[in-house]
């Protein structure tokens, strides 16, 4: 149970500092309001996630092939 409540005080504190960063410092960025930045802004956090997620299964992967090839031997 501590390990999920600490799983969840992170995010709730990484969401914050997000969340404040975005308040405080988006207003300066110098961007267009047009749809293309619009979208690139809301679908890049998945797309972010997605690569990460794939990147860390495909080492998954290598890590049990690895573990099967040391157990025949």
């Amino acid at each position: 149970m501590k390990d999920i409540s600490g799983f969840l005080l992170k995010v709730i504190i990484g969401s914050t500092l997000i969340s404040f960063a975005i308040k405080r410092f988006g207003p300066s960025l110098p961007l267009e309001a047009n749809s293309l930045n619009a979208i690139t802004i809301v679908m890049l956090p998945s797309i972010l996630l997605a690569l990460a997620l794939a990147w860390q299964s495909s080492d998954r992967k290598v890590d049990r092939v690895d573990s099967r090839k040391d157990s025949r031997w």
